[in-house]
């Protein structure tokens, strides 16, 4: 997808100033967002144009390379303008971390085609690599692909056969697995996704049938090192859930603020000419979901400032700080998913129709809560952790 020059934003803040600048048209164009079914592609420009693309790219490659509790922010605000959007930024931008793990060669060969380049996939081994001389013969579907169709490159992971049978991790006995890249127009996308929320993502299935893959466009997403330095890279497998909960805060926080708005301009009953600020279970609820929202701020931000802190340092991050981030962004989700749940309940009749804001929230809220990286089954390994038992984080994605 190729865009216009962006050179003049070239910090965290010029990042955050220009999205927010952009948010009352990204919040105006939701019903849009959904009738495409993904963000419409000048609307992407416009969010290219802020730098949010960019943010995770390293400025020896051309991008910003801005600090993760910028980051987080800037996701959050865009989410709280339309979830779909928020959803679909985070997936593009944060992308560029997880790639980070592709061979140098290629990496450098990609951002200096393109500091911009999007990419879009799954982490799921849904395909098969069968080797040959020189790479792969990959075929697999893979669902969920937000964002496919504005990406430049596209990943599937897949379980690696030889001979039609497939190979084990020596490690750990489990399937070997390896994350297949490819330039976009080298996939299929399919028109698939018609769903409950999240609409405008178009998280649709990509595919590969027999498709050669050279080895140098193949990389272990689970166990590889970055190929760049720096702290954004090598703790990128900690940042990642922190960013899926940016969107479920950005999306908790709209769905707040929406009820405190609708609460004041609401006329009075006509049945008992009271208003809705005379109701003393509104009133407990109200107080009760800004509470728990403002809780979901402070935990996410004071968790994403401390390792932000550590990762600067040079301290290396691993399974603990990972699983660390998951258990926030579980809990965090699923606690988004249940505010937002009561604000659509205490906003009563006018939230059921499909122009509310609430009502699409509760739609969103619900999808990005089944990610497999934050669902509640991830807690399960968090759990483990605990009593100091053997766990196998992000087997959700397997």
């Amino acid at each position: 997808m190729a865009f216009s020059d962006t050179a003049d934003i070239t910090t965290g803040s010029d990042v955050l100033a220009a999205v927010d600048k952009l948010l009352p048209e990204i919040g105006a164009r939701s019903a849009e967002i959904e009738a495409n079914g993904d963000v419409p592609e000048g609307l992407m420009r416009k969010i290219h144009d802020t730098g949010t693309f960019r943010m995770f790219v390293p400025k020896t490659h051309g991008g910003i390379e801005i600090d993760i509790p910028t980051a987080i922010e800037i996701i959050a605000r865009i989410a709280s303008a339309d979830g779909s959007a928020g959803w679909t930024a985070m997936i593009c931008a944060s992308s560029s971390l997880l790639v980070s793990r592709l061979p140098r060669t290629l990496y450098d060969k990609i951002f200096q085609d393109s500091p911009e380049a999007l990419f879009s996939g799954v982490a799921a081994p849904k395909g098969r690599g069968e080797k040959v001389d020189g790479g792969y013969r990959v075929t697999g579907r893979w669902g969920f692909s937000s964002g496919c169709r504005h990406a430049d490159w596209l990943l599937g992971t897949c379980v690696i056969t030889e001979d039609g049978v497939p190979l084990r991790n020596e490690f750990t006995g489990a399937p070997l697995t390896r994350s297949a890249v490819m330039p976009a127009d080298a996939w299929t996308i399919e028109d698939t996704w018609h769903v409950l929320g999240m609409r405008g993502t178009g998280s649709n299935h990509t595919a590969l049938n027999d498709v050669f893959v050279p080895e140098e466009q193949m990389f272990d997403f689970f166990g590889s090192g970055a190929c760049v330095p720096g702290p954004l890279y090598d703790a990128a497998h900690v940042w990642t859930p922190l960013q899926h909960a940016a969107v479920a805060l950005g999306i908790a926080e709209r769905s707040r603020d929406e009820l405190i708005t609708g609460a004041r301009s609401a006329p009075p009953s006509s049945m008992t000419g009271k208003t809705v600020a005379d109701r003393q279970l509104f009133l407990h609820g109200l107080a009760y979901i800004d509470a728990q929202v403002k809780a979901m701020r402070a935990s996410l931000m004071n968790f994403t400032e401390s390792r932000w802190e550590t990762a600067l340092t040079g301290e290396p991050m691993g399974l603990d700080a990972m699983i660390e981030a998951v258990q926030l962004g579980s809990w965090l989700t699923k606690s988004a998913s249940d505010m937002v749940r009561w604000c659509f309940e205490l906003a009563g009749p006018q939230a059921v129709y499909s122009n509310s804001v609430i009502q699409r929230n509760l739609r969103d809220i619900q999808v990005a809560n089944q990610h497999a990286l934050i669902n509640q089954e991830s807690l399960i390994d968090v759990g483990k952790q605990l009593l100091d038992l053997p766990s196998a984080p992000l087997a959700g994605l397997q």
